[in-house]
Order: structure tokens, then C-alpha cells, then sequence
């Protein structure tokens, strides 16, 4: 594993307290190490990119880096492995999703990744309709931020709270079952079994 992961996975079982989350991050990181994913901190994040409230963000230029805010780290909060991992599951998911939604290339994509991706569609689409008055819009609501895109709909799987939302509408192991597929990269070993997740 990477160094700058090595600190990521440090950070986050030093301050995780979410035995769900522990699964989800042993998977995802690494796939994303397997993937070349950095991890970085910077002083004043919000600030950099000027967006209030910023404590983390997955760079999908040509650093693809995840930045945490130096100032969450430092303070040992839980809320800092939350975002960590939500970051990370951006840095798995990103690529496919992106590829998935072009048709020029999908064939990029492995059969079960497309399938996975299909499936996220799906269920997103089909809450967010069910929910639109808890469908999150930047400046106008407070709503169910999973429900923003798709891209944030797998990467809240860092949540609890949005975790019981997919259960309670009956839909929580079917994402599992369709994060498994879209973060299926070959190459990539898999040490934690998703059968755990469910």
C-alpha cells in the first residue's frame, strides 16, 4: 500500500467507531490503492476552494488525490473517518460512473460494472421520484444529500444515517450488491468480503 494511504488507513481506524464503515473502508481502500489514489491533508480547506463548510473532497484531475481538511484531522473527530471514507468511495466509483453515463465510453467498462452502475441508476432515480421533496439542492434544501447525484447516493454509504434510509426502503443490499459490482477492477484484490456488508 501507498504511504499517503498507509496514513489515510492510520487515521481512520484511530478515529472510526462505525464497525460497518471499518468493512466498507478494509474493501474500498484497496481498490483505490490498486488504483493509484493519494491521500493528502491541507490547512484551510474550505477556503482553498472556496466552498463553505468543506472537509473533504477527491480530486479527479491528474492528482487523484483525496484531500481532508488538516484542521478535521488534527482534532481526532469521527467525523473525519466518515468523510475520509466517503471520499474514498468517490475515488472508486468516479471513473466508472463517469464512463458508465458516456456512451462513447461505456465499453471501457466491464459487463458487471456497467450492471452495477445500471443498478444504482435505478434505485437513485426511483427514491429520488419517490422523495423529491428530500432530494438535496445546493442552496435551496437540507435534504437527503445521497440524493444529490449518483455520485453522492453511493459514496453516502459512509453514513449511518443514509445506510437506514436504504434499509428502511428495502434497497441497502442491493446498493451493496451493485457498489461490489461497479468497484469490480480485475487487477484489484479484495481482502474484506462483501457478504459481511450485508
Amino acid at each position: 500500500m501507498s504511504q499517503s494511504l498507509q496514513e489515510a488507513k492510520t487515521f481512520f481506524k484511530a478515529t472510526n467507531r462505525d464497525a460497518t464503515n471499518d468493512l466498507l473502508f478494509d474493501t474500498t481502500i484497496d481498490i483505490a490503492n490498486a488504483l493509484g489514489v493519494e491521500y493528502s491533508t491541507l490547512a484551510h480547506l474550505d477556503s482553498e476552494f472556496q466552498i463553505e463548510n468543506l472537509k473533504g473532497i477527491y480530486l479527479t484531475n491528474d492528482s487523484n488525490t483525496i484531500l481532508l481538511d488538516e484542521d478535521l484531522v488534527k482534532s481526532g473527530d469521527t467525523l473525519g473517518s466518515v468523510v475520509l471514507l466517503h471520499e474514498l468511495i468517490h475515488a472508486v466509483t468516479f471513473r466508472v460512473i463517469m464512463c458508465a453515463e458516456c456512451a462513447e465510453t461505456q465499453a471501457l467498462l466491464s459487463p458487471k460494472q456497467l450492471k452495477g452502475y445500471a443498478k444504482i441508476y435505478e434505485i437513485y432515480h426511483q427514491l429520488a421520484l419517490k422523495y423529491p421533496q428530500y432530494v438535496y439542492e445546493e442552496g435551496k434544501n437540507m435534504g437527503i444529500y445521497g440524493l444529490k447525484d449518483v455520485h453522492e447516493f453511493v459514496s453516502e454509504l459512509a453514513q449511518e444515517y443514509f445506510r437506514n434510509f436504504l434499509e428502511q426502503e428495502g434497497v441497502y443490499d442491493d446498493v451493496i450488491d451493485a457498489y461490489e459490482e461497479i468497484i469490480y477492477y480485475p487487477d484489484a484484490q479484495r481482502f474484506t468480503p462483501f457478504s459481511k456488508l450485508r
